[in-house]
C-alpha cells in the first residue's frame, strides 16, 4: 500500500499514522453538518464501540451532575490526569509535581518509555473523543507529552504506594488522600492500555495497589481473586474500571432471578434482628459476596466487610457514574450494592448494628452522617434486578413462616431487656410457689391424724435447722432484706503546681527506627505559607484576620486599618530607643532574611516598608504577650472583647512573623513567651508534668512553637508498620459500655494517650484539653500549617491532624462529649455539647492523619474487644443495670428467687417424710 494504515475501531476505517489531530477526529467520525442524523449515528456509535469492548473515557451523566449534593465528586480536587480537566487554574501547582514524579518514574530510560507511549497515542487520542463535550484542543506532541506525564505520575504513585515509600514521593503527605481520591474520578482518566504499555518497561503491581484500597487481604480473597482471575482481572477501560470489577469481585456469586419475580419488599437491620436474623461479617469484601444461611430456629445474614470514609462518597459515586455511561450488559453491580446498602441502612441505630457485627467500619464520623451518605447516594438509582435476588428471595421465604417471626419478634421485643429477665424471674417464681403449695397441701393432708385438732393447727414455712425427724412442720421467720445502698465515687487528682520533670511518665517510647536525630531543617520548614486551596475552599473564615493584620499577607485590607494606629501605640510602648536603633542598623539584613520565609506574590512594598512592618508588628506582638503574662491588658488601651479577636488573630497562619524575628527583638528586651504559651495550652496549671518543646528545628513562627507545645514530644509515637489497620474504633459511649473507663491524663500534651488493660476491666487516659471559641480557628490553622510543612523533611509530623480525627472517632454525639467532661478529659467552654460534637465532626472531613499516630492504643483497644465474652457482660451491665433502681430491683429479685427455692427444696422433703417416715422411727 501507498500509505500506511492504523486500525481505528470496530468498522476497521484507516488513519494514516502521519495524519493531524484534526485529521484523526475527521477520519473516525464523518463530516457532520447539523443533521440530527449525524447526531444519532455518533451515538449509536459510540455504544456499539462500547459494548464492543473499545475503551472510552465517559463523562459523567448529567443525571448525576444536575444534583447540587454530588456536583463536587466528581471534579478533581488537585490533579488533573488526562485532557477533560487540563489547565483549570486550581490544578495548575501539581504539573510541576506531575512531570518530577513522572521523570523519576521513567529515569534512567525516559526515551524508551516515551516512545512506548507514541506507539498507541493515536489509539488513546480516540477513547477521549466525545461528541457532545469534547476534550480541549491538543496539537499531537502535547496529547503525546501529556499521556507521558500523566501516565508516569501515576505508575510512579502506585509503585510508591505499594512499596511504602511515599514519604519520599514529590508532594506533602496531606496530598496523598486528594490525590487518591482524584485518582478514581471518571473524568480524571487514563485509558489502561497506556498503563499496561508503560508497565512493559517497568512492572508496577498495580494488582496489590488495588487490593489495598478494596481491602482484600485475607486468604480466603486471594484464593477467590485467583480462582476467578477472568472475572476480575480482565480487559478494563481505565484504572477506575478495575477498581470496580476489584471490588465488586466474581460475577458467579451473584444469581439470576426469575422474570417477574418480585424483590422489592426487604427490611432494615434492625427489623432483620428483631426477626431473628443475625448479621455476620463475610470472609472477603467483595460486595457481591453476600449470603443468607436459614438455621432451625433463626437466620444468618453474611456481609461484605467495608470502610466508609472520606473517600468512599466520591469512589462509589464515581463507579455508579461509570455504570451508567458504560454498561450495556445490565452489570450496575455498584449501583446495586448501595441500592442494597440503602435498604439495609433506614437510620443511624442500622449503621450502629452493622458496625456492632464488624461488617462495617466507620472512619467517616457519626453514624448519621453514614446513614445519610448512602440515603442520598441511593436517590433515583436503578439497580440491577438480578442483583442479591437469592438473598433477597431466602430472606422473604424466611419471613413467609410467620410463626417464627412473631416468636422471635416477641423474644427481642419483651425479653431483650431487663424487663423480660424480671419476666422469667417471675414465671419461675410461680412456678416454685405453685409446687411449694402443693406440696404443702399434701404434707397437711397426710399429717392430719397425728396433728393437733384443727382449730389449733398452724401452717408454718419449712426451716433448715439440720434435723429431719420431726414429723411437724418447721417455721421459719419472716426476714426483710434490705440492699444496701452503694454509691461510686470517681475523684481525680485536681491540685494544681504538682509538675514532674520525668520523660519516663509519658505514655509511649518510640521505637527502634524512630526519627531520634533529625536532620537539618528543610527550608520548607522555614516558610509562612499561605493556606492549601481545599481547607480555604470549605473553612474560608477561619483563615482570614477579624481586627489585626500581622505580617504582609493581610496588610491594608479596609476592615483591619482601625487597629494599625493602637499596632503603633503598642509597639511604642514596647520598644525602646536602643531596641530601634539596633533594628535599624540591621534592617537590610533583615528584611532580606524575613522575605524569604514569605510565598510570592507579596503585596509591593519597598525594603523601608517592609522594614517598618517587621519592626511594628513585631513590638506589637511581643507587647502584646507581655502585658497578657504580666496581667497588665488593660495597659494595651484595648477594649476586653477586642484582646479575644487579636489572640485569635495572632495564630492564624497567614498573619504569622518569622519566629528569628521575634527572637532578635527580645534579645534587647525580653518577654516570657514560654508563659504565655502555657496559659493558652494549660489554663488553669492542670498538667502534672513539665513538657518542653520537642521540635529540634528552629520554629518558623509563633503558630508552630505553640502546635508543638500542645502535642508534647513527638517519641510518644509509635511508628506503625505499613498495611496495619486502625480503622475500627469506637465511640466514648461505646468504650464506656464495653467497661473502659475514661480518665484524665496528666498533662495536656495531645499525644499523651494511654490505654492501661486490667484484667477485668481497662481505662482510656485522655489529655485535658479546653473548648473554647477560639479553639476551632486554632486548630484548623495548625492544620494548615502541617498540610505545608509536615513530610518536608521526611518527618511526616501530623499531630493535630490526628488528634483531630482520634477526638472525631470518639465523638459522634453530643452524649460522648457528655462523657468526656465527666471524666475530666474535655472542658466545655464553647456552648452546648451539640456544637463541640459538630465542630470535631466537620473539621475532621477530608482530613489525611498520620498512621503512626495513636497506633499503640488503637490496637490495645481492638484486643481488649477481641474478648467478646467480657465485652458483652459490660454491654449488658450497662444497659440493663446502668441506674441504681435497677440494680438493686435484680439483686432483690434475684435473693428473692433463691430463697424461694431453698424454702420450696426444703417443703417438698418434709412432706415426703412425712408420707413416708423413717421406718427406724
Amino acid at each position: 500500500m501507498a500509505e500506511n494504515t492504523a486500525i481505528c475501531d470496530c468498522h476497521q476505517e484507516t488513519v494514516p499514522k502521519k495524519a493531524t489531530a484534526a485529521a484523526v477526529v475527521e477520519i473516525i467520525v464523518p463530516n457532520s453538518g447539523s443533521s440530527n442524523t449525524t447526531a444519532a449515528w455518533l451515538n449509536a456509535k459510540a455504544n456499539l464501540n462500547r459494548s464492543r469492548g473499545q475503551p472510552f473515557m465517559q463523562r459523567v451523566p448529567d443525571l448525576l451532575r444536575r444534583n447540587k449534593k454530588h456536583a463536587e465528586v466528581f471534579d478533581p480536587a488537585v490533579v488533573a490526569i488526562g485532557p477533560y480537566h487540563r489547565g483549570k487554574p486550581h490544578l495548575s501547582a501539581m504539573e510541576d509535581h506531575k512531570k518530577e514524579a513522572a521523570i523519576a518514574f521513567a529515569e534512567p530510560n525516559t526515551e524508551a518509555f516515551y516512545t512506548k507511549v507514541l506507539e498507541i497515542a493515536r489509539e488513546c487520542r480516540k477513547c477521549y473523543y466525545d461528541n457532545n463535550d469534547p476534550p480541549p484542543a491538543m496539537s499531537d506532541e502535547e496529547f503525546s507529552l501529556m499521556l507521558f506525564f500523566d501516565g508516569c505520575f501515576i505508575l510512579q504513585f502506585i509503585d510508591q504506594f505499594v512499596k511504602s515509600e511515599l514519604r519520599g514521593f514529590t508532594v506533602s503527605a496531606h496530598l496523598h488522600g486528594f490525590i487518591l481520591r482524584d485518582m478514581f474520578l471518571l473524568e480524571n482518566q487514563l485509558p489502561y492500555l497506556l498503563l499496561e504499555k508503560l508497565m512493559e518497561a517497568k512492572s508496577v503491581d498495580i494488582g496489590n495497589f488495588l487490593d489495598r484500597i478494596v481491602g482484600t487481604q485475607s486468604k480466603r480473597q486471594k484464593r477467590a481473586k485467583e480462582s476467578s482471575s477472568k472475572g476480575i482481572d480482565g480487559p478494563h477501560e481505565h484504572l477506575l474500571a478495575r477498581l470496580r470489577m476489584r471490588q465488586l469481585g466474581p460475577e458467579d456469586k451473584m444469581a439470576q432471578l426469575a422474570l417477574g419475580s418480585s424483590w422489592q419488599s426487604f427490611r432494615s437491620v434492625k427489623e432483620l434482628i428483631e426477626s431473628g436474623i443475625k448479621l455476620r461479617r463475610g470472609k472477603t469484601s467483595f460486595l457481591r459476596d453476600v449470603k443468607f444461611t436459614q438455621r432451625l430456629l433463626c437466620g444468618e445474614l453474611s456481609l461484605p466487610q467495608i470502610v466508609i470514609d472520606d473517600l468512599t462518597r466520591s469512589r462509589l459515586l464515581n463507579m455508579i457514574a461509570l455504570e451508567m455511561c458504560s454498561t450495556a450488559g445490565g452489570d450496575y453491580g455498584i449501583t446495586s450494592f448501595v441500592w442494597f446498602l440503602d435498604l439495609l441502612i433506614d437510620h443511624p441505630d442500622d449503621v450502629k448494628e452493622l458496625r456492632q457485627a464488624g461488617v462495617l467500619l466507620n472512619a467517616l464520623g457519626s453514624d448519621d452522617q453514614v446513614a445519610e451518605m448512602f440515603n442520598e447516594i441511593a436517590t433515583d438509582l436503578a439497580p440491577d434486578q438480578q442483583a442479591y435476588s437469592t438473598v433477597m428471595q431466602s430472606i422473604n421465604a424466611y419471613h413467609a413462616v410467620k410463626v417464627r417471626v412473631l416468636a422471635c419478634r416477641l423474644l427481642h421485643m419483651h425479653f431483650g431487656s431487663l424487663w423480660g429477665i424480671a419476666f422469667l424471674t417471675a414465671v419461675v417464681l410461680l412456678v416454685l410457689t405453685v409446687v411449694q403449695t402443693v406440696f404443702t397441701v399434701l404434707q397437711t393432708i397426710y399429717s392430719m391424724p397425728h396433728a393437733p385438732p384443727p382449730a389449733k393447727t398452724v401452717l408454718i414455712s419449712t426451716k433448715m435447722d439440720g434435723s429431719s425427724s420431726s414429723s411437724q412442720p418447721a417455721t421459719v421467720p419472716e426476714q426483710d432484706f434490705t440492699p444496701d445502698n452503694v454509691s461510686a465515687l470517681i475523684s481525680f487528682n485536681d491540685a494544681p503546681g504538682s509538675r514532674v520533670e520525668s520523660k519516663s511518665r509519658l505514655p509511649f517510647q518510640a521505637q527502634e527506627g524512630s526519627a531520634s536525630n533529625l536532620a537539618a531543617p528543610s527550608p520548607l520548614l522555614r516558610r509562612i505559607s499561605r493556606v492549601p486551596e481545599p481547607l480555604r475552599k470549605k473553612h474560608a473564615k477561619m483563615f482570614e484576620p477579624e481586627v489585626v493584620a500581622i505580617g504582609p499577607y493581610h496588610r491594608n485590607k479596609p476592615h483591619l486599618l482601625a487597629m494599625e494606629e493602637r499596632k503603633r501605640a503598642a509597639a511604642g510602648a514596647f520598644a525602646s530607643l536602643d531596641l530601634h536603633y539596633r533594628f535599624s542598623q540591621n534592617a537590610f539584613a533583615i528584611t532580606a532574611e524575613c522575605r524569604a520565609y514569605y510565598d510570592s506574590p507579596l503585596p509591593l512594598m519597598s525594603d523601608a516598608e517592609f522594614a517598618d512592618m517587621l519592626f511594628v508588628d513585631g513590638c506589637f506582638v511581643l507587647q502584646f504577650i507581655n502585658q497578657i503574662v504580666e496581667n497588665k491588658a488593660d495597659d494595651l488601651k484595648v477594649s476586653a472583647h477586642l484582646q479575644g479577636f487579636i489572640l485569635r488573630d495572632m495564630f492564624l497562619l497567614e498573619n504569622q512573623l518569622p519566629y528569628v524575628l521575634l527572637e532578635k527583638l527580645m534579645e534587647v528586651k525580653s518577654v516570657r513567651i514560654d508563659e504565655f504559651l502555657d496559659l493558652i495550652t494549660d489554663p488553669g496549671n492542670q498538667s502534672r508534668i513539665s513538657v518542653k518543646s520537642p521540635h529540634p528545628h528552629p520554629h518558623p513562627h509563633l503558630l508552630s512553637r505553640i502546635r508543638d507545645r500542645q502535642l508534647g514530644p513527638a517519641e510518644q509515637i509509635t511508628r506503625l508498620a505499613w498495611g496495619s489497620s486502625w480503622l475500627r474504633f469506637r465511640s466514648a459511649k461505646e468504650l464506656i459500655e464495653a467497661g473502659i473507663k475514661l480518665r484524665r491524663g496528666n498533662t495536656g500534651c495531645l499525644r499523651d494517650v494511654k490505654f492501661v488493660p486490667g484484667l477485668v476491666s481497662a481505662e482510656l487516659s485522655l489529655p485535658w484539653f479546653v473548648i473554647d471559641d477560639l479553639t476551632h480557628s486554632r486548630l484548623l490553622n495548625m492544620i494548615a500549617h502541617e498540610m505545608c510543612v509536615a513530610g518536608a523533611d521526611g518527618v511526616g509530623d501530623y499531630g493535630i491532624t490526628s488528634f483531630v480525627w482520634f477526638m472525631d472517632m470518639l465523638i459522634d454525639h453530643a452524649d460522648d462529649v457528655k462523657e468526656l467532661r465527666r471524666a475530666g478529659a474535655l472542658q466545655n467552654a464553647l456552648g452546648s455539647d451539640e456544637q463541640v460534637a459538630e465542630m470535631f465532626n466537620e473539621i475532621a472531613t477530608d482530613l489525611v492523619p498520620d498512621q503512626q499516630a495513636y497506633y499503640q492504643v488503637t490496637t490495645q483497644i481492638n484486643a481488649y474487644y477481641q474478648r467478646t465474652a467480657r465485652v458483652s457482660l459490660y454491654t449488658m451491665l450497662h444497659t440493663h443495670f446502668g441506674t441504681p433502681w435497677a440494680a438493686i430491683a435484680f439483686l432483690a429479685a434475684v435473693l428473692l428467687l433463691v430463697l424461694t427455692v431453698v424454702q420450696t427444696v426444703f417443703t417438698v422433703l418434709q412432706t415426703i417424710y412425712t408420707i413416708h417416715p423413717p421406718t427406724g422411727n
